[in-house]
């Protein structure tokens, strides 16, 4: 903690020790007024000197942690403070609360130029429409490995159903979106999102709320649509581009489901395919095994397999048409993970006879 004679560091402070400087959070806490103890030891100035000040500063703001949250701030200081940093600092983080076009361009600025933005939060009032659309040009940012979550947390900004709509369509023209849209506005009336949810693979109904999930058709890819805060989320399996896939984080779960219902690589594992996508069957190279096996011991491993895999078809299917409660479909994946490493198994040992 810095004593009352030092706690206020100036611009020429600042110059000479900017070496050994790196800044990663600005708040803007004016509209409450400072808390103690900073409170004690803060120094007023004037409108140029605190340009001058904001300014020395930007170079030091870590573009790759860097955050900047403004709710909490006075409108007319957020328009100073927004001033001197705009197209000076790029941010990983952002919470702006509106004072007008200056919150609007910056915005706009960081969306199209900031390397690591990942979080980007609107709040207060009077943000235009078009604000909206740079928060969904935002979420078509996020991709395998990348994750973006835009939050509109004021109601003049109305997300409707052509909104999530168009979002689900990029969704499925691509694959491989990663983002989270959401709002601090309900859907819970909207028909025409209610006409989407029913469209869904799996669903979660919960009070007051409901969700449904889409598999891609082609890609390792989910999107969960709900009719409460999280709106539209799209998660894409990155496993095979970067270490941290953000899909198994949030949705282990499923992300199993995805990985042990898609087709293989190998050209010998791709023909049979179910309500789910493509299953990863033995090959009958493998079920011939040496001439040492009897045919015998080939079909009763064969029809081992064959019944396992119906079970797990049936599995499946049972969970595409049924409406569950968030704790029944979890209960029905994890019966179908133990399905799936019951075949595996088998395959195993089936294999192992064969050498």
């Amino acid at each position: 903690m810095r004593n009352k004679e030092d706690f206020f560091v100036g611009t020429r402070t600042i110059e000479e020790k900017r070496r050994f400087l790196r800044i990663t959070v600005v708040k803007d806490e004016t509209r409450n007024g400072f808390p103690l103890p900073a409170g004690n030891h803060t120094k007023e100035l004037e409108e140029a000197e605190t340009v001058k000040l904001l300014e020395t500063v930007a170079p030091l703001i870590d573009q790759v942690s860097g955050t900047l949250y403004s709710e909490l701030g006075h409108p007319a200081c957020i328009e100073v403070l927004l001033t001197s940093l705009f197209k000076r600092v790029y941010l990983r983080e952002i919470g702006l609360l509106y004072c007008g076009q200056i919150a609007y361009d910056f915005l706009e600025d960081q969306i199209n130029n900031s390397p690591f933005l990942s979080f980007v939060c609107i709040l207060g009032r009077k943000w235009p429409r078009s604000s909206l659309d740079l928060l969904k040009k935002f979420c078509l940012k996020g991709r395998p490995g990348i994750n973006v979550h835009a939050s509109v947390s004021c109601k003049d900004v109305v997300i409707d159903t052509s909104d999530i709509q168009e979002l689900f369509d990029h969704w499925k023209a691509s694959g491989n979106l990663n983002f989270q849209l959401s709002s601090i506005v309900s859907m819970t009336n909207d028909e025409g999102l209610q006409a989407l949810l029913d469209k869904g693979e799996f669903k979660k109904i919960r009070p007051g709320s409901s969700q449904s999930f889409f598999k891609h058709e082609t890609e390792k890819s989910l999107a969960r649509v709900s009719n409460s805060n999280f709106l539209i989320e799209c998660f894409t399996c990155g496993c095979d581009r970067s270490e941290k896939c953000h899909m198994k984080e949030k949705f282990p779960e499923y992300h199993y489901l995805l990985n042990h219902t898609s087709a293989p690589k190998s050209p010998a594992c791709q023909e049979a395919t179910s309500p789910m996508g493509s299953q990863i069957l033995p090959t009958s190279r493998s079920l011939k095994g040496s001439p040492k096996r009897s045919q015998k011991d080939e079909e009763v491993g064969e029809n081992k397999l064959t019944f396992k895999l119906k079970n797990i078809k049936t599995a499946v299917e049972a969970i595409k048409k049924s409406t569950l409660t968030s704790k029944a479909l979890d209960e029905q994946i994890y019966k179908l993970k133990l399905l799936y490493e019951d075949m595996e198994k088998s395959k195993e040992e089936t294999s192992s006879c064969t050498e």
